[in-house]
């Protein structure tokens, strides 16, 4: 299913072990609170100071390359309780830099999804994908979560 057509026909709510869609719609706190579950089987999510800390050793002026990221919408974020969560699937983290094909499949998903409904893509499984989730499924085929986005894209704008 198109993930607008999954916003507009959701009224369930949480689903113990999965991932919920909500009466009050894309940002509402049951739905973050969901999508902290979904995410937390691909590597789970860390705040801005939390990630600029693991980046720390690595790089200089981590705060400010984060800030970078969020601002550039380089990565995909949601908000929970109002603090700003970054989930760690877009990330290499051996080598501590955004992964591969992410700016590809955010790329390709811009113009058909803005930035609530992209996160929520990320997080819902996809049936391009034999109902794996994408942010699952980067790490391990980040073409085949490309070639989702690009039939989502397509179903999406038409």
């Amino acid at each position: 299913m198109c993930v607008k057509h999954a916003l507009q026909s959701a009224h369930l709510m949480v689903v113990p072990g999965g991932c919920c869609r909500t009466e009050s719609g894309p940002g509402s706190q049951c739905e973050n609170g969901c999508l902290l579950e979904a995410f937390r089987s691909s590597g789970g999510v860390a705040t801005g100071s939390e990630l600029a800390a693991i980046l720390s050793p690595l790089v200089d002026q981590s705060i400010s390359r984060v800030a970078r990221w969020i601002v550039s919408r380089q990565v995909v974020t949601f908000t929970w309780r109002t603090t700003v969560l970054i989930p760690l699937f877009q990330f290499d983290l051996d080598r501590m830099c955004i992964r591969a094909g992410m700016h590809s499949v955010c790329s390709e998903l811009s113009g058909a999804l803005d930035s609530a409904e992209l996160v929520l893509w990320f997080a819902l499984p996809n049936a391009w994908l034999g109902s794996a989730t994408p942010a699952k499924t980067m790490p391990i085929d980040v073409g085949a979560v490309l070639d989702a986005a690009r039939a989502d894209r397509f179903i999406a704008k038409g």
